[in-house]
């Protein structure tokens, strides 16, 4: 879509060579998450549970795209 042309996003690597490849790593991201936003094919019928769980991270703040 053009209304996301400008939009920019970070993916992070982590090399480690101590962890095992098959590992999980947690990373925090507190404080980082501004807002949510539920793209145009989002189904309403789980808005609900998509507000509970963003409140549960923080960020009642939720933009409907459609």
């Amino acid at each position: 879509m053009l209304d996301w042309e400008t939009d920019y996003e970070y993916r992070f690597v982590l090399l480690n060579p101590s962890l095992p490849l098959e590992g999980r790593v947690v990373v925090g991201f507190d404080g980082c998450l501004a807002a949510i936003i539920l793209g145009e094919r989002f189904d309403l019928r789980r808005l609900d549970n998509a507000i509970r769980l963003g409140r549960g991270l923080g960020r009642p703040s939720f933009a409907a795209i459609g």
